[in-house]
């Protein structure tokens, strides 16, 4: 009861005529900010982020469609306990989950996490930053998202900072949503899979140590040498 959502809407980097368009979309209780450039990911949450002072921020892409009466639920879906300081939603349809294990060098070789598809929250590493609810005080002790990624795992590194932190991270199976995925950097022109391997190296050096790190760079590059057609002769 008082609880209210107050959107914030980071423009980020988008075209004059596009901006327009989404300013007058709005509804008069958003709060709009403009960026010249495409901060990437991290850097334009924790730009968001630095507005409002609910005692959560919730984070949504702008291409995610919220499964029916989500978001009218939410509130009464946040977790009590303190030390629940992330909620995750599931994503439905095909493509990636959205919540699952930390990654290691292995990952092909372990059976992925699932959680069960009624009841209540259940604990996970980590979840996807295109639907995720954090403890505004959780966020700011964390210091935000490392804006070293620039829009590839910076969530799972915020999960795993968490729970280093004493905090915990759930997924709601109640709580679902779609997203085709990858929309922004289509349009922004950016290497995927150069972004993503800087990135879980990057992941990989924090959180499993520079040998871990190291392992993998070479392994990706190996991977990536064989896949590249040979030339004649």
């Amino acid at each position: 009861p008082g609880r209210a959502f107050h959107p914030i809407v980071l423009e980020n980097g988008s075209r004059p005529d596009e901006a327009g368009l989404l300013e007058a979309g709005l509804p008069g209780s958003a709060t709009l900010l403009a960026s010249d450039a495409n901060l990437g990911f991290a850097a334009g949450v924790n730009a968001a982020a630095a507005y409002g002072s609910a005692d959560w921020i919730l984070l949504l892409n702008p291409d995610l469609v919220p499964g029916e009466g989500v978001l009218g639920s939410l509130l009464s879906r946040l977790p009590a306990a303190p030390a629940h300081g992330i909620l995750g939603a599931v994503r439905l349809g095909d493509g990636p989950r959205s919540y699952g294990e930390f990654p290691g060098l292995l990952d092909r070789f372990r059976a992925p996490s699932r959680v069960s598809s009624t009841g209540a929250p259940q604990q996970v590493d980590w979840v996807s930053g295109c639907f995720m609810a954090i403890r505004r005080s959780l966020f700011a002790s964390l210091g935000g998202f490392d804006e070293g990624f620039f829009m590839q795992l910076e969530d799972v590194d915020l999960c795993w900072r968490a729970l280093g932190a004493g905090f915990v991270t759930l997924v709601d199976p109640r709580l679902t949503f779609e997203h085709p995925g990858h929309l922004s950097y289509v349009r922004s022109g950016r290497d995927l899979g150069r972004d993503y391997h800087h990135a879980r190296t990057r992941l990989l050096t924090r959180h499993r140590g520079r040998v871990v790190g190291w392992a993998y760079r070479i392994l990706s590059g190996l991977s990536a040498m064989a896949r590249t057609p040979r030339r004649g002769p």
